[in-house]
């Protein structure tokens, strides 16, 4: 049955009266509709949008909605965070920094975490604070990590917050 023409079923049970759908109609329906954005958020990705291009990355990168391909993940990730995409910037930044999809590479990590955590976004900041505090892919500098940190947590940042209460 296909989802645009899914017909409902009058189901009665005592005095009340509702509507229903089977188990398999609304799988259905949901495998449906999932393939139909994914394929809008593909087309878009191919086109350019870097927010469609981000979601396609993390759908490659959890295996949602399609085969997880680390590779694959990290191309659309990597086009998305080329085009300032901050989330796409952070994830990028992961993915060096644990080798997902490329070789570790801690200097490329704590870079694309720099490029993040420039643009004020907290998570990134955070990361990048850690990078310093342990000489991941830059320098220890402790200074450095703290002011990292203070900026995360004046954002209210909970991570930062707890990485400035316990050192």
């Amino acid at each position: 049955m296909k989802a645009s023409s899914l017909q409902k079923k009058r189901v009665t049970g005592g005095s009340l009266c509702s509507r229903v759908i089977s188990d398999a109609e609304i799988l259905t329906t949901a495998f449906d509709r999932g393939f139909l954005i994914l394929r809008n958020i593909r087309e878009a990705a191919e086109n350019g949008d870097s927010y469609a291009q981000f979601l396609l990355g993390q759908c490659y990168f959890h295996g949602s909605g399609i085969y997880q391909d680390m590779k694959e993940a990290v191309k659309w990730l990597r086009l998305a965070a080329d085009q300032d995409h901050v989330l796409a910037q952070t994830a990028i930044a992961h993915c060096y920094f644990r080798g997902w999809g490329v070789k570790l590479d801690l200097n490329e990590a704590a870079k694309w975490f720099r490029v993040a955590a420039d643009k004020g976004y907290a998570p990134a900041q955070t990361c990048l604070g850690q990078c310093y505090a342990n000489g991941l892919g830059v320098n220890k500098d402790q200074k450095e990590a703290n002011e990292w940190f203070h900026l995360a947590a004046d954002q209210n940042y909970t991570p930062a917050r707890n990485l400035i209460k316990n050192s």
